[in-house]
């Protein structure tokens, strides 16, 4: 029973490290999405842009209006739109 006991055991942790690399390998994938993401916004057509830009700020402004965010929008969105 003990070499059957240490099998198991092993066999565990090798399945565990097998879902970690899974894991890790699923959070290089987000990441990269993300990226990706992040660099394509900028090629898309600027009335797009605007409109998904004024949608975002809208949200953003009614979250700090609501008192969900400390963060007023309005202070300094055009600086970080450049």
């Amino acid at each position: 029973t003990s070499v059957a006991a240490t099998s198991t055991g092993a066999d565990a942790e090798q399945e565990q490290q097998q879902q970690q690399q899974s894991n890790r390998m699923a959070t290089i994938v987000i990441e990269h999405l993300i990226q990706a993401s992040d660099v394509a916004h900028t090629m898309q057509h600027w009335h797009v842009y605007r409109k998904w830009n004024e949608r975002l700020f809208d949200e953003m402004y009614q979250t700090y209006l609501n008192g969900r965010s400390e963060v007023d929008p309005s202070v300094n969105w055009y600086e970080g739109e450049i």
